[in-house]
């Protein structure tokens, strides 16, 4: 097989490895702020950085809603056991997030010193590959496994193929260890988020769209904190003062008037100060120097609700694109919703909950592939998985109240069609795991006391008869 190479797969994810890690900067808040709008502002108040949690909130409740419950009943291979012995409620957390946030993220595969397969999670800013758009498998793969903390220049890093795994170590030219595959396949499998065609490696949750709503928040916040600052105290003016001082915001100095003597300003400095204006409940003011009284008056309080309404504008499009409501987003409604309601708003959500699972079906059932090939040391057709079900728990359980109603259903149809719907069947849609013993009787059991009825009564005539 011709090979890309190691140089072309480093110079592969440099090339992508800033965009990922800008959607992780803003999943984790550190993206900043928009060091203009902070110039603008008066020196002591351009700190007021602020920070927006609806980007990591979008993410974590679409991971939440993705909750891997195995697979079907023809598991021969037992890839529950390989999973299983990787903690994998952690595994796929840590995978289905990382494979949200930046598009693509990967599980390398090694050998534990017991035999057993090693699944380790590596996120899409540090592996790469050449994909199989038929397996959705790669052809050959790269992943820096360790980083330098300080530069973050790869310290170790690992070449995959077909026939082996080599590693290298602080950019050397020889690979340092090779392992030889086992498996048909390169051992750095892709869990791919919402590909097509044209992005075969798949697209982040956290869009363009989302960035930049995000960045319009966080400069509405800021303007909302300066105009509170500022509108904190009445602002008032007086008209027909001689005013010889000035607050300043920059350094509390005063400005001096040059058109007044030195006698006047002492004058006039007993008669204001701005800032007691600002913050005194009483002040007492005289006439001025001609007999004149000064006409006093108070600024309009500057109104929120301008920055509210700009807020919700925003949280309302967030939300339409995520899937997510503004109860979400932390804008509460009037009236509480009910159960039904509640699901019903989240109708986009659900969508994009379920085409994250058949994304990540087809990952997980190749990691299982390969992993039993690693394990077995065998290399096993892949056609042989292929029939193996994923099962996933509902996005939405059902709940204690619509159970006995789905009872009925089941048993209504199951009459029509004897075992249309199953015993795996029903532990999908409930999200509730039976008990490991089948059940002594197959009817409700009224039924079965009628017939016990019937028996008893055909046992007495029976005996009468004779």
């Amino acid at each position: 097989m011709d090979y890309k190479g190691l140089d072309y797969l480093r110079s592969k994810l440099d090339s992508k490895r800033p965009y990922i890690l800008k959607r992780y900067n803003y999943y984790d808040m550190d993206d900043g702020m928009d060091t203009q709008i902070l110039s603008n502002l008066p020196p002591k108040l351009q700190n007021q950085e602020k920070y927006v949690g609806w980007i990591p909130r979008a993410v974590d409740t679409l991971v939440n809603k993705l909750k891997f419950n195995g697979f079907g009943n023809n598991d021969t291979f037992n890839l529950t056991k390989i999973f299983n012995m990787n903690n994998k409620d952690v595994l796929f957390k840590t995978m289905f997030k990382g494979a949200i946030i930046s598009s693509c993220d990967f599980v390398y595969i090694s050998k534990n010193t017991d035999g057993s397969a090693r699944l380790e999670v590596i996120d899409g800013a540090n592996a790469t590959g050449i994909l199989d758009n038929y397996t959705m498998l790669l052809t050959e793969g790269y992943a820096v496994i360790e980083r330098d903390l300080e530069t973050g220049n790869p310290i170790k890093e690992a070449y995959f193929t077909e026939d082996a795994t080599y590693f290298y170590k602080d950019n050397e030219g020889e690979p340092y260890q090779v392992f030889k595959n086992d498996a048909p396949y390169p051992l750095l499998v892709p869990v791919i988020y919402n590909s097509d065609a044209t992005k075969p490696f798949g697209r982040s949750h956290i869009t363009k769209s989302l960035m930049t709503y995000v960045e319009d928040v966080k400069t509405t916040l800021v303007l909302m904190a300066v105009s509170s600052l500022f509108y904190s105290f009445p602002q008032r003016y007086a008209l027909g003062l001689n005013i010889t001082k000035r607050f300043d915001d920059d350094d509390e100095d005063y400005e001096e008037d040059i058109e007044q003597s030195e006698e006047e300003k002492a004058q006039s400095d007993k008669e204001f100060d701005s800032f007691k204006a600002a913050v005194s409940t009483m002040l007492a003011i005289e006439r001025d120097r001609d007999g004149n009284i000064p006409t006093l008056g108070q600024f309009p309080q500057q109104s929120m609700a301008p920055y509210n309404d700009q807020l919700k504008t925003y949280a309302s499009l967030f939300a339409g694109e995520t899937g997510m409501t503004l109860d979400d987003l932390g804008f509460t409604t009037e009236n509480p919703s009910s159960a039904e309601a509640i699901i019903a708003s989240h109708a986009t959500l659900q969508e994009l909950a379920n085409d994250a699972q058949d994304s990540f079906s087809v990952g997980i059932r190749n990691i299982g592939y390969l992993a039993k090939c690693v394990q077995d040391k065998r290399a096993y057709r892949r056609d042989e998985f292929a029939e193996i079900k994923i099962r996933w728990k509902p996005i939405y359980p059902i709940d204690a109240s619509k159970m006995s109603a789905l009872g009925d259903s089941i048993y209504k149809i199951n009459e029509v069609v004897p075992g249309f719907i199953t015993r795996e069947i029903v532990e999908d849609l409930t999200g509730l795991a039976g008990g490991s013993e089948e059940p002594s009787y197959k009817a409700p059991m009224n039924v079965r006391v009628q017939k016990s009825e019937d028996a008893e009564e055909g046992e007495a005539n029976d005996g009468l008869d004779s």
